[in-house]
């Protein structure tokens, strides 16, 4: 089973991890969705979503840009990061 995070923005993926506060978070197992929910992740610092975002199990952050700091500390905390993709997210 994977958990994979995307930022969510007015139905897309957001432009920046280090300032979005949606995220959907989705369950598969394999190729096949098990559970999806929407978090909203507070806090001003993105760090602190980071942090979040690990405290939650998310094995993948799907996001648009994301700054160097805030990626170090999502891999420290064993979160993959795939960055630089933009389209629709259905939420």
């Amino acid at each position: 089973m994977s958990r994979i995070a995307l930022t969510a923005w007015e139905g897309r993926i957001s432009p920046l991890f280090d300032v979005a506060r949606r995220f959907l978070i989705v369950d598969l197992d394999g190729r096949v969705e098990r559970a999806r929910e929407i978090v909203l992740l507070g806090g001003a610092e993105p760090g602190t979503r980071a942090h979040g975002l690990a405290a939650r199990h998310v094995d993948v952050l799907i996001c648009g840009a994301i700054s160097q700091p805030v990626e170090r500390a999502l891999e420290a905390d064993g979160v993959t990061v795939v960055s630089g993709i933009c389209g629709d997210v259905e939420v």
